[in-house]
């Protein structure tokens, strides 16, 4: 009996065991898990959504080894109460109990992928709307200011063409005075020009008379001058001539005198003296 119920135990503590270590994980590991589940069914994250979702997944999860538990614990019961064939029918029954759990499961995580394709579906389906009803939107606002820019340049082009008219004849109007005062300004200055080339040709033949007056102005002056400085210079030359002369005389005088040719007088046209009363 007793080396019959030793596989037994043995059997239960390794699922205990197993049990422990499966669901004894990582607590940031299994954070992580959930949030990528609760991002995979499109909440974003930090939302209150997004934690809402996170802590019901913590809570299946922790939920999970107080079921297995509590079946462990039949199990034991049973184990302690029952005989070996018992035992074995028991343990056919928590086998199929843990294929019914882990068929809930599955279709528990089937409903959830239900749910998300669902939500995906209708978010897809109001985004649809929302695009249709914001094309509908943006073609009627579309159609408006279409409606409204043709209006406007309806009225734009009449206003335009009647501008254009009005420039046209007030252009016609100012071509007009623009001739005649045109026409005036070149009788005007015509007129000018012609007083001003009279006035120029006076004063040009009066500056051309003024100037030939005092060109044979300089002119006789300038031959006067030369005239008279000619007169000085010559007469300067036979003054220094003449005084050469009468030097060249005295000094052939003077010279006979030494070498007693003749007398020699100092004052020519007076009365001789002797040689005595020389002063050589």
């Amino acid at each position: 009996m007793h080396m019959k119920k030793f596989p037994l135990i043995l059997l239960l503590l390794q699922s205990g065991c197993l049990a422990d270590d499966f669901y004894k994980g990582d607590d940031s590991y299994v954070l992580r898990k959930h949030e990528k589940t609760c991002s995979s069914y499109g909440f974003a994250y930090g939302t209150p959504a997004f934690s809402k979702c996170v802590m019901n997944l913590d809570t299946q999860k922790s939920q999970q080894p107080q079921q297995i538990q509590q079946l462990q614990q039949q199990q034991n019961v049973m184990i302690n109460n029952n005989t070996n064939s018992d035992y074995f029918a028991q343990q056919e029954r928590l086998r199929i109990e843990r294929e019914n759990i882990r068929l809930q499961r599955e279709r528990a995580e089937i409903e959830r992928e239900r749910l998300r394709n669902e939500k995906h579906r209708y978010s897809q389906e109001r985004a649809a709307r929302d695009q249709q009803a914001g094309l509908r939107q943006q073609q009627e606002q579309a159609a408006r200011e279409h409606e409204a820019a043709a209006r406007q340049q309806q009225e734009a082009t009449r206003n335009q063409h009647a501008a254009m008219r009005q420039q046209q004849a007030q252009a016609e109007r100012d071509q007009q005075a623009g001739l005649r005062q045109q026409q005036e300004q070149a009788a005007m200055e015509h007129e000018a020009a012609a007083r001003q080339q009279q006035e120029q040709a006076a004063r040009e033949h009066e500056a051309a008379a003024r100037q030939q007056q005092e060109q044979a102005a300089r002119e006789h002056e300038a031959a006067a001058r030369q005239q008279q400085e000619q007169a000085a210079r010559e007469h300067e030359a036979a003054a220094r001539q003449q005084q050469e002369e009468e030097a060249k005389a005295e000094e052939e005088k003077r010279e006979a005198y030494e070498r007693g040719q003749k007398t020699w007088d100092p004052n020519p046209g007076q009365p001789q003296s002797s040689i005595a009363d020389s002063p050589y």
